[in-house]
């Protein structure tokens, strides 16, 4: 959890975080405890998060200990990663669909670089 709050106090102009948790079939308490933190974190600095393709055991867990709906609103919660990418298309201004559109650019750029196989397509 440090090293994630590190790196998102390095992008002080983020709006918006999304937890891809498709591969996570299980969250501990451990693993629960630290998104708390992270979650509580971004919160306060103005941040939404969201979740794509979250299981069943780690949305029970994120629910018994109300992360769930009290801090990512259920709203935030998508099956999969291209239904979040297509409802912020719907929701965010152009400007801010610009810099989306950038900002995967780039990183399709240092996928390619790194030899990476993107997992996304806009």
């Amino acid at each position: 959890a440090p090293a994630f709050q590190e790196i998102a106090q390095t992008l002080p102009d983020i709006r918006i975080v999304i937890f891809r948790m498709k591969k996570v079939p299980h969250i501990d308490q451990t693993g629960l405890y630290a998104m708390e933190e992270v979650v509580t974190a971004l919160e306060a600095r103005g941040i939404a998060v969201i979740m794509t393709g979250l299981r069943e055991q780690p949305k029970l867990m994120l629910k018994r200990i109300n992360i769930i709906p009290g801090l990512i609103p259920e709203q935030f919660l998508f099956s999969t990663f291209e239904k979040c990418i297509e409802w912020l298309d719907e929701e965010l201004s152009d400007r801010e669909k610009a810099d989306m559109h950038c900002f995967f650019d780039d990183l399709k750029d240092d996928r390619e670089k790194l030899k990476l196989s993107p997992n996304y397509r806009l």
